[in-house]
């Protein structure tokens, strides 16, 4: 239920879909009954989940600096903000099940470089795309469908697009002529546009030492 492209924010609430499950649920909790969650696939859900999942919606709607992948019952959270990552763990500490921090070097870069994102693999894509739910992204779904030589999307973004819900959906951009037409079409609809950088690579950016 956290996904971010089943939400429409607000500007007091960064996941409306999960606020309205958690009142779902409370008001299972207050009746005595017991505790599912699920359209397709129905999952019982303990009073321990349940709680964790409140703490950690308020943690995330009071941060701005992450990015969530999520596939089935698994969450990763990407943050450059060590704070956040510390109240999550310290939300319940057996709920995670892997920390992981940058290479020191690698973070050098990244505090001088904010708007690129490291790859361990050469990409034949110059930029990562973010879209967020404003504007129109309808638009740009045929363009996107005949230029998959200058995009790489997959088939559940285009999906999200015709829809227009797109929050934290992504996909890449091949060079900086593509990236200029795609604002030129959806500007509106873009949160964050990342580079791509090899980290064979590293050695051609430039940043400051501690």
């Amino acid at each position: 239920m956290f996904r971010r492209e089943m939400q429409r924010p607000t500007e007091t609430d960064k996941f409306p879909l999960v606020t309205r499950t958690l009142l779902q649920l409370d008001e299972m909790h207050k009746n005595g009954l017991s505790l599912k969650w699920g359209r397709h696939y129905i999952k019982s859900v303990s009073a321990t989940e349940f709680t964790y999942a409140k703490e950690l919606h308020t943690l995330l709607n009071q941060y701005d600096d992450y990015k969530l992948r999520i596939a089935r019952y698994d969450m990763w959270i990407y943050s450059n903000d060590k704070n956040l990552m510390q109240d999550i763990i310290a939300i319940d500490y057996d709920s995670v099940e892997e920390f992981w921090d940058v290479d020191p070097e690698i973070g050098e870069v990244l505090k001088a470089n904010a708007d690129i994102s490291i790859v361990d693999t050469p990409s034949a894509f110059d930029f990562k795309v973010y879209l967020k739910s404003t504007g129109s992204t309808s638009k740009a779904v045929n363009w996107c469908r005949s230029n998959l030589d200058k995009i790489k999307i997959g088939d559940q973004c285009l999906s999200n697009m015709e829809d227009g819900v797109v929050e934290g959906n992504y996909f890449y951009i091949r060079d900086e002529k593509v990236l200029m037409l795609v604002r030129m079409m959806i500007g509106d609809s873009i949160s964050r546009v990342e580079r791509l950088v090899y980290e064979g690579d590293l050695d051609k950016y430039t940043y400051e030492s501690k």
